[in-house]
């Protein structure tokens, strides 16, 4: 299996990371893992509704980042997503 190297992982983030490893029982690998296999099997309504999308501003780029949104922002993604869906 090939190895990622993954750069640019900024302090909060990498302790969310440690944390969940911690409070889920298992060693950070698994966890980085499963937070990848998550993220790319959700479907993008789903993970708003569960605070785990963001969108950089400064481009269209979407990254997951577990609860980066207020329950206010994800409701107004979900919602502009769902007027999407009637086109």
């Amino acid at each position: 299996m090939p190895d990622l190297l993954i750069r640019g992982i900024d302090g909060e983030l990498a302790e969310r990371i440690k944390e969940h490893a911690r409070d889920s029982g298992i060693t950070l690998n698994t966890c980085v893992l499963n937070l990848l296999r998550a993220a790319l099997e959700g479907d993008p309504a789903k993970m708003a509704s569960r605070g785990m999308l963001e969108i950089d501003s400064g481009s269209s780029e979407l990254r997951v980042l577990g609860g980066s949104w207020s329950g206010d922002e994800a409701k107004a993604f979900r919602d502009a997503l769902s007027s999407m869906e009637e086109i």
